[in-house]
């Protein structure tokens, strides 16, 4: 990507490019709240962090019933579906493993059923982040989800499964030197573009979780919004993550007097957010309770993802002859689609990233068009919606 500040100035881009469609949800979002909370805070201005239902804000799909564009159109209760059904721990996964198969990838080996944790143990204290890992050996990869019954696990079980599909394809194509993502969004992208899939209405229609006759214009705009709140919302967190450890990095917050009022001044700036109470650079250290901060873990893979999931996302639609209404596109059964999605997975890291992607999707670089795609028909609504509703759009 060469020298850092030409990969900088494409994150700073892909960013600029969102603003527009960032800046109307935040409207509309404080819009609603401003409501809500009469004369708390200024309806003009940033949102304060501690309303948005999330410890960091950094996305604030948690808030959702508060904000729902039409009440009439609830969006299907993924959890109260599984329930009535009586779905299993076991039945998640191999409703999951038969997604991928659908499309002609790979089933879950003996290994992945034998030895991966799909429940929280009883008889000790396990750490209950999801993850998927490949052991390294003879086809033994494995998930450890501490699963509940419920939308969330749903989504995550098809997220890990395809981290384990990308492991298996690599390493059944490439020597151990190449076995792994081809950059660090890739793999975090792959999983998502899945789950997105996975909790789309035209899938959950397919599967008999909903009816057909309930998805109409406000179903859709419904769950467009709720899918911005979490996708949308998290890129200018995640770009400040970075933004602020590479300032630290280069010296240029001075650590005595501005640790904190600048973590917050870049959350002004980049997010219209800023902090619920009086905060200062004496006591307080709020970017560090982000775990990636104190652990130095790069941030930016995650934004990265998230533009790229939206680009695989396209891809497959296209692949599948669907331009349009995006979020309305399944590709489950489709085995053309499975074929080329193989392809890319099998590279691993045997070529240049951008050479991958544009292998599988027609592009070579990162691009925001994607994403901005799928959400146009969302975009469109949120600006005569502010307009109509007198909702200053953008913060002082």
């Amino acid at each position: 990507m060469g020298n850092v500040t030409e990969f900088e100035s494409i994150i700073d881009q892909l960013l600029k490019d969102i603003m527009p469609l960032y800046e109307q949800l935040h409207a509309y979002v404080r819009g609603r709240l401003c409501s809500k909370y009469e004369n708390r805070f200024d309806c003009d201005g940033p949102i304060p962090a501690h309303i948005l239902g999330n410890m960091w804000a950094q996305t604030w799909h948690d808030r959702l019933d508060d904000v729902i564009p039409y009440s009439d159109a609830p969006l299907i209760n993924i959890t109260k579906v599984l329930i009535e059904k009586k779905f299993s721990i076991h039945q998640l996964y191999t409703m999951g493993e038969s997604f991928f198969t659908s499309i002609g990838l790979y089933p879950m080996t003996p290994k992945f059923w034998a030895r991966s944790m799909f429940k929280k143990p009883i008889d000790r204290n396990v750490v209950c982040h999801a993850s998927a890992s490949d052991m390294g050996y003879h086809d033994d990869f494995r998930v450890k989800i501490c699963t509940e019954i419920d939308d969330d696990y749903f989504y995550t079980v098809h997220h890990e499964m395809g981290h384990i599909e990308y492991y298996m394809a690599y390493s059944k194509k490439q020597p151990f030197v190449y076995r792994s993502g081809a950059n660090s969004g890739f793999h975090e992208a792959i999983g998502d573009t899945i789950g997105m899939f996975a909790i789309s209405p035209a899938h959950l229609i397919k599967l008999g979780f909903l009816d057909e006759e309930n998805v109409n214009s406000h179903y859709e705009i419904n769950y467009l919004f709720r899918l911005a709140l979490q996708k949308i919302a998290f890129l200018p967190f995640s770009y400040v993550m970075d933004k602020y450890r590479f300032l630290l990095f280069r010296n240029e917050i001075d650590r005595k007097h501005e640790l904190n009022s600048k973590w917050w001044a870049l959350r002004i700036e980049y997010g219209g957010i800023m902090a619920g109470a009086p905060r200062n650079d004496k006591k307080n250290f709020d970017a560090g309770a982000k775990y990636h901060i104190p652990s130095n873990v790069p941030y930016l893979r995650y934004f990265i993802a998230h533009i790229l999931q939206f680009q695989f996302y396209r891809g497959m639609c296209r692949l599948q002859g669907v331009t349009k209404r995006l979020h309305m596109c399944d590709i489950y059964g489709n085995k053309h689609v499975g074929e080329k999605f193989k392809e890319m997975l099998g590279m691993g890291a045997s070529k240049s990233w951008s050479e991958i992607l544009e292998n599988f999707t027609g592009e070579n670089k990162l691009e925001s068009q994607a994403m901005l795609d799928f959400f146009q028909p969302l975009y469109n609504w949120l600006k005569m919606e502010n307009l109509a509703r007198g909702y200053p759009v953008g913060w002082m």
